[in-house]
């Protein structure tokens, strides 16, 4: 039978929802982006509703987990300290985690911070000094698991994530860098890779970084 599941903020933003993933136990996560103070209100079958109160001077985005019959189950949150968060894509995992992909970044901050807030209200700050993309790892009860960043070594190039995917064990992301680079994968305990993108003008060099 079809079950409605809405997002709603109180505040002075808009939530805008950008994709829905289902694992093999039939619960839906959907991501969605807003900005500013709000509150943020999950809404589902029978009128239930979660409610949680997020802080945000800029671009921030939310991830909500609703069950089969579209209660929803728990709400997390990535707020940008001084940047904009945007979540671009989601995937469901073969052990049912909840793998996303996004990026920050603002123009003229040389430090970007990013704080995600997961189910149980547990913060994991993220810091990069270059343009940035994350993908960011939640258990099936919205708890945190890991995250990793992919970051480039010039403030002037565009870094570009397309998708993710994944298999019984490994995190894919691709993307693309423009213009000449250094693009560095960094992973969840201190290690890194890096890899050169070399270009010419109007060109990308394209990538996948597995995690």
């Amino acid at each position: 039978f079809p079950v409605t599941i809405s997002l709603y903020l109180s505040g002075n933003s808009d939530v805008t929802v950008r994709q829905n993933a289902t694992d093999s136990s039939g619960f839906t996560a959907v991501i969605g982006n807003y900005g500013g103070d709000v509150t943020i209100r999950a809404t589902g079958a029978g009128g239930s509703s979660l409610i949680r109160s997020a802080a945000s001077v800029r671009g921030s985005a939310v991830l909500v987990q609703y069950s089969s019959g579209g209660v929803p189950q728990w709400i997390a949150h990535i707020e940008g300290t001084n940047v904009n968060v945007i979540l671009f894509d989601i995937q469901c995992a073969v052990d049912n985690k909840i793998v996303v992909y996004g990026s920050f970044f603002l123009l003229g901050v040389p430090i970007s911070t990013i704080t995600i807030f997961d189910s149980a209200g547990s913060a994991t700050t993220i810091t990069s000094n270059r343009r940035s993309l994350f993908v960011a790892v939640f258990n099936q009860d919205g708890t945190f698991d890991w995250c990793g960043k992919i970051r480039n070594t010039s403030t002037s190039t565009s870094l570009l994530g397309w998708n993710i995917a994944t298999d019984s064990s490994r995190v894919y992301l691709s993307g693309a860098s423009s213009l000449s680079s250094s693009v560095i994968a960094d992973d969840n305990s201190g290690g890194f890779i890096s890899f050169n993108c070399q270009n010419t003008i109007n060109k990308r060099t394209a990538f996948v970084v597995s995690y």
